[in-house]
C-alpha cells in the first residue's frame, strides 16, 4: 500500500501546487542548509523504518491485546512525561484514569507472564516425561 499512497500523495500535491511552493522553498535555502534538511530527513525516514520494523517484530511475537494495552500504556506515559517535562497540568480525572491505565497495564503484564511461566513449566513437564 505505501507505494500507491506515496503515488496518490504525490499526485494530490502537484494538483494543488505544493510541489512548486516546496521548490521555491529549496531555491530559498543555502547549499548548507539543504544540505541540513536532507540529513535531517534521512535520519527521520531511518527512525521511521526502525520503528515499524520492531512494530512488525512485536506484532509477531506477541497477541493483539497486547499491543493494544501497549499502545495504552505509551499514550499515558506520554502524558506523564509531559506532566514532568512540560509541566502540563492534568485534572483530577484524567490523572485518577492515568493511574487506572497504569495500573492495569501492569496487571495485565503480570497475568500474561504468570500464563507463560506455567505454560512453560507444562512443557519442561511433559519433556521430562517422554524421556523417562
Amino acid at each position: 500500500m505505501s507505494p500507491l499512497a506515496s503515488i496518490q500523495s504525490l499526485l494530490y500535491s502537484a494538483l494543488l501546487g505544493e510541489v512548486s511552493v516546496l521548490v521555491a522553498f529549496l531555491r530559498h535555502l543555502s547549499l548548507q542548509e539543504q544540505t541540513k534538511l536532507a540529513f535531517k530527513l534521512a535520519i527521520n525516514g531511518t527512525l521511521a523504518f526502525a520503528l515499524n520494523y520492531v512494530s512488525f517484530t512485536a506484532n509477531r511475537k506477541t497477541s493483539p491485546l497486547t499491543m493494544t494495552v501497549a499502545a495504552n500504556l505509551k499514550q499515558c506515559l506520554s502524558i506523564v512525561l509531559g506532566v514532568w517535562v512540560f509541566k502540563l497540568h492534568v485534572g483530577f480525572l484524567s490523572g485518577l484514569g492515568i493511574v487506572i491505565a497504569l495500573i492495569g497495564g501492569a496487571w495485565y503484564a503480570k497475568v500474561e507472564l504468570a500464563g507463560k511461566t506455567t505454560v512453560k513449566l507444562d512443557h519442561s513437564m511433559v519433556k521430562g516425561k517422554e524421556t523417562v
